[in-house]
């Protein structure tokens, strides 16, 4: 096929370079011929274009290679320290102010689906 694109350029080059009549002026209509001469083979390419067969082998699919597993992982509970002002308990003993740590969230498992390759 680009065999035959080249051929037609060639041709149309020689078309375009030899001698036109004398019945006027030398460089009239040269350029609408080239114009048409290049839109032809832009239209013979397209129409003649074989770069796609009419059926195509669809390709083999291939599985890779692993699998899935389901991982757990523990997230540790959460704490935070806030201060404990001074106060008297149930049994009417004063208590100083102290650090104490409050659990804000507790542990828990976190589950992840994740693909392992082969190795």
């Amino acid at each position: 096929m680009k065999r035959l694109v080249i051929l037609l350029i060639i041709l149309v080059f020689i078309a375009g370079a030899t001698e036109t009549a004398f019945a006027g002026s030398k460089n009239r209509y040269r350029l609408e011929g080239l114009a048409i001469g290049i839109g032809s083979m832009l239209l013979m390419d397209a129409l003649l274009d074989d770069s796609c067969p009419q059926y195509c082998v669809p390709k083999p699919h291939v599985r890779p290679c692993g699998h899935w597993e389901i991982r757990r992982r523990w997230i540790p509970p959460e704490y935070r320290r806030v201060w404990c002002e001074g106060h008297y308990d149930r049994c009417r003993r004063w208590i100083a102010g102290h650090w104490a740590r409050v659990r804000v969230r507790d542990g828990h498992y976190r589950t992840k689906r994740i693909w392992v390759g082969c190795r």
